[in-house]
């Protein structure tokens, strides 16, 4: 006699029992049609996507994912037992719904994603859902090495993604990931690869693509700073000490404030005085504070409107990341800095 082991009870739930249990449910729901949709386990939610996508009814595909997300943590193994059973057609619909999800579990299944989906759109659209969750648990070697390939070879919006995800992973060497995303930053400095345009974005697709990594530094802290100082020192060209000076302000080093606040004040790019206010802030601290408030009547309005903007309504650019910026550092404005600009 043979004896199937499992490692643990969980497994059998994941495995066995809870896909056995949606069948049987979504079965008994469709013969008696009574059961709400509304009150349906999360377990008949994915059998119920599941036989959506089987009939290509893509509307009640993402009416039983919105189901799915709506209810919360609950649905959490029943995703985890979807995402287990290899059926590739599941996952983007069951990643939008982790995406809406908050929690430690949520973003691990996300993060797992990454790992068993390497080169591909499921490992992106992963990605792009953890952008702004902090990764606590230690990275497989498959998770950390396509979040590291993805920084390196991916294309220029998808490898931002992936370096603000790759700062956010507490468990990985801080110089690792100073490394990876500050040689694709420095190489798309030097050599531009950004779209023509971003949507719904109000910057210039440069500043865009580049501020990805600009708040990765800022996530990274002071780690990367020796290695920011260092390139900066050996480069040549001026644009390229500029983005690194910015870099540097967002990972907090001092020594470049003063250098920043001329920035802001003198330079002709309005994104790229836009990009320097931030990184004052973080270099300048409390100091900082004078100069932001005097840019809160700037006048300064972009020239790339997303087409989902109010009509007639302008972005403010520079008075609306002086407001952000003074909520940060203390400032008197802080009550005002999330006003609409």
């Amino acid at each position: 006699m043979h004896r199937v082991r499992l490692s643990s009870m969980r497994d059998l739930v994941v495995r066995i029992i809870l896909p056995v249990i949606a069948v049987l449910s979504v079965a008994g729901a469709m013969a008696s049609e009574q059961q709400p949709l509304a009150t349906a386990s999360p377990s008949v939610l994915v059998a119920r996507l599941r036989m959506a996508l089987d009939m290509y009814d893509e509307r009640e595909a993402n009416i039983a994912t919105d189901e799915l997300q709506a209810a919360g943590e609950a649905a959490i193994l029943s995703i985890e037992a979807a995402l287990s059973s290899g059926d590739t057609r599941l996952a983007p619909y069951l990643l939008r719904c982790l995406g809406g999800l908050g929690g430690d579990e949520a973003t691990s299944l996300l993060m797992a994603a990454v790992g068993k989906h390497p080169h591909t759109q499921l490992a992106a659209n992963a990605v792009f859902r953890l952008e702004n969750r902090h990764i606590r648990r230690a990275l497989t070697e498959a998770e950390l090495g396509e979040l590291v390939r993805m920084v390196g070879e991916s294309e220029i919006i998808a490898a931002g993604n992936a370096a603000r995800v790759l700062a956010r992973c507490d468990c990985v060497d801080p110089a690792l990931k100073a490394e990876a995303i500050t040689a694709r930053f420095c190489r798309e400095v030097e050599t531009p690869t950004h779209p023509e345009s971003v949507w719904p974005a109000y910057l210039s697709p440069r500043v865009y693509v580049l501020n990805q990594f600009l708040l990765a530094f800022s996530d990274l802290g002071t780690p990367p700073i020796p290695v920011l100082a260092s390139c900066r020192e050996s480069s040549t060209a001026a644009e390229t000490k500029t983005w690194l000076c910015l870099a540097l302000g967002m990972a907090g080093d001092a020594r470049v404030a003063d250098e920043l606040e001329q920035l802001i004040r003198m330079d002709e790019d309005k994104y790229l005085r836009w990009a320097g206010i931030p990184a004052y802030a973080k270099a300048a601290g409390k100091a900082a504070i004078p100069l932001l408030e005097s840019l809160l009547n700037d006048e300064t309005v972009t020239d790339y409107e997303p087409d989902n903007r109010v009509p007639g309504q302008k972005t403010h650019l520079i008075r609306g990341a002086a407001r952000r910026a003074l909520y940060g550092t203390g400032g008197l404005e802080a009550d005002r800095a999330t006003q609409n600009d």
